[in-house]
């Protein structure tokens, strides 16, 4: 995962990666198919502003887009 240059709530310069503890934190699309072979948790990942405080989550787009069935958007 690729850190983002600033914060987007204080727009400091100061984030470090990281995750949540206890349990590993996913999202599940709610229109998926649940007869599927791969599963549907999309894995979720997490920067932390260490000058505000702000924790930032960021899932994985790719896996959120072919679980929905949608193609990639070209950038």
């Amino acid at each position: 995962m690729e850190t983002p240059h600033t914060c987007t709530r204080c727009g400091g310069a100061n984030l470090e990666p990281g995750t949540l503890g206890s349990f590993s934190l996913t999202f599940r699309p709610s229109n998926t198919n649940f007869l599927t072979l791969k599963t549907n948790d999309v894995t979720i990942k997490t920067n932390m502003c260490l000058d505000c405080g702000l924790i930032e989550f960021i899932g994985d787009l790719r896996k959120a887009q072919s679980l929905a069935g949608q193609r990639e958007k070209p950038h």
